[in-house]
């Protein structure tokens, strides 16, 4: 990823920028480098696992221009199946 192009981070969507993360974490107590890309707000990346099971700052992805700004999706629990009723759960 080049620091010139738009980019996002894949789990939230946000805007990622080629800013090193500023929050306060010890990322060489960890074995890792401070992030390259963060948030705007300077927050890292969101985390995902890492290879050692662990997790890490996610790597920043293309942003594609017509998906427009990230949305919440909302998620609304189902009825309870009718077996469920009648048991009275």
């Amino acid at each position: 990823m080049n620091a010139g192009e738009p980019a996002e981070c894949p789990e939230c969507g946000e805007e990622a920028v080629h800013r090193p993360a500023t929050d306060l974490v010890p990322w060489e107590a960890h074995g890792m480098a401070r992030p390259a890309w963060s948030h705007r707000d300077g927050s890292s990346l969101c985390p995902v696992a890492g290879p050692s099971g662990g997790f890490q700052p996610a790597q920043p992805q293309p942003r594609i221009a017509d998906r427009g700004p990230a949305r919440l999706r909302v998620i609304r629990p189902q009825a309870a199946p009718e077996r469920d009723r009648e048991a009275g759960a």
